[in-house]
């Protein structure tokens, strides 16, 4: 990944996968988000959440960008964003104050102009609350829940001052999921794709020998 300065932005040369437009796209019909809700003991230490979030984007550096898909080509745009603009500390008095952990799980996010990932630290008088919400451009329901595993590796390395280990960024496009698939087996797969299309399509004899006996 690379970028080139304009102006006081970034534009990083960050691939665009086809997905990525298309989640934005449907913004139009449906928020696509994704959130979550992470109740704990006790208190989270929000500065060590921030630094933690700041060396997940070694790995995941989409989070920490916005998407500029309708002006010019779609793309990546880094506008400096780390976890300093991704983790908010929200407090409140009452322990039971549903309120505001429903206020911040329904949180937006606009895409072309705040980082891809909101974390509220709920802070109740007896324990933190996380509410996430993250874009569906970066990732899915399973991709997300392992970003929160890597975000607690993360945090724990931070917290107990080992040496941070951030995993490098992996390809996000469909590549990896045919690199182990062979061209013969790809073939096979699209043969029996084409005789199922085939067979629904074919008229069915039984009710067209009705039909005609109709006539």
């Amino acid at each position: 990944m690379s970028a080139m300065l304009k102006g006081a932005d970034f534009i990083v040369k960050c691939k665009t996968e086809a997905f990525d437009l298309w989640q934005y796209l449907c913004g139009e019909v449906f928020e696509p988000l994704i959130r979550c809700r992470m109740d704990f003991d006790g208190f989270i230490d929000e500065d060590i959440l921030k630094n933690a979030v700041t060396q997940s984007l070694k790995t995941i550096p989409m989070i920490g960008l916005c998407f500029d898909g309708i002006k010019h080509k779609p793309r990546w745009i880094d506008k400096g964003f780390n976890g300093n603009d991704i983790v908010r500390v929200v407090k409140t008095d009452s322990k039971d104050d549903e309120q505001v952990v429903l206020r911040c799980l329904s949180a937006g996010i606009d895409f072309a102009d705040e980082p891809q990932l909101k974390l509220f630290v709920v802070r109740k008088p007896d324990h933190d609350t996380i509410c996430a919400v993250i874009s569906h451009i970066v990732c899915d329901g399973a991709g997300f829940k392992q970003y929160l595993y890597l975000l607690s590796k993360l945090y724990t390395q931070l917290i107990n001052r080992e040496t941070v280990s951030a995993p490098e960024i992996s390809s996000r496009g469909l590549k990896p999921l045919f690199a182990d698939i062979s061209l013969k087996e790809k073939l096979k797969i699209l043969r029996s794709k084409y005789s199922a299309y085939n067979a629904s399509i074919k008229p069915n004899s039984a009710a067209l020998t009705s039909k005609r006996a109709l006539l």
